[in-house]
């Protein structure tokens, strides 16, 4: 079975069957897919995408995961020495096959997953990931009948960037970052030091409009210099979304 996920949302149940298609290059040119989405919330671009040829669990002890008769079988899809992706829908943790026996369809990991998982859970090999790069709707019949064709790209473009050469003596690190991100991306743009006396000193420079608290200074807690600031903001809904500074630990 193909389990597809969107930003981390299952999106399998909107897949059109039978309408995947995986293009795999060679060199340096980025593997392609696509699909087609008849249902539901309309995909976005730059989105996170991950596609996987799983099956379902029918129980799970130890290392021991028995998959349910819905599981199709004589398809290659699991082996030994198979990296496997477990909990697909929870907190989707990596795991190695030790055995794999087809005619129970019982499959034997290298060592217990710290996840523990029932009945009608899923796990999966990943046959495709990256991020939707193109989304085009269509109407099939009439206005309301709409349809989205996706497309999407591998990893392999995220960590295509410019390559770093140069050597740097006797400078901390904020100082090696400030120097190539000056030289390669932000022109004359650098790291806040986060060196301010108070916390009077670093809020009027940090300028918090409804985004959560003021930043405060931490003279405890920090990797480099002499300080670090915490900013405690949150999302819409009141969620801590980053609490940390450049040069803290957190």
């Amino acid at each position: 079975m193909i389990f597809y996920y969107i930003n981390n949302t299952d999106r399998t149940a909107d897949v059109e069957a039978n309408s995947l298609k995986i293009t795999n290059q060679i060199q340096q040119r980025s593997d392609s897919c696509n699909f087609t989405v008849f249902q539901n919330s309309k995909p976005s671009e730059n989105q996170d995408l991950r596609i996987y040829d799983g099956a379902l669990v029918e129980s799970h002890t130890t290392t021991t995961i028995v998959l349910k008769d819905s599981y199709e079988l004589n398809v290659g899809a699991f082996r030994a020495g198979q990296v496997i992706y477990l909990d697909l829908d929870g907190s989707i943790e990596e795991a190695t096959i030790s055995s794999y026996t087809e005619s129970t369809k019982t499959i034997v990991l290298t060592a217990a997953p710290s996840v523990s998982m029932s009945e009608g859970d899923y796990i999966g090999r990943i046959i495709f990931g990256g991020v939707v790069a193109r989304v085009t709707d269509k109407n099939l019949h009439s206005l309301t009948n709409v349809i989205y064709d996706i497309t999407g790209v591998d990893y392999t473009k995220i960590f295509d960037k410019k390559i770093i050469s140069d050597t740097w003596e006797d400078v901390d690190s904020r100082y090696i970052i400030n120097s190539f991100v000056n030289s390669t991306v932000n022109y004359n743009s650098t790291l806040d030091t986060i060196d301010y006396d108070d916390n009077t000193a670093i809020q009027a420079e940090w300028i918090e409009s409804g985004d959560g608290n003021n930043p405060t200074v931490d003279s405890s807690d920090y990797i480099e210099g002499d300080a670090s600031g915490v900013f405690s903001w949150t999302n819409s809904s009141g969620t801590a979304i980053w609490t940390g500074s450049p040069t803290s630990k957190d």
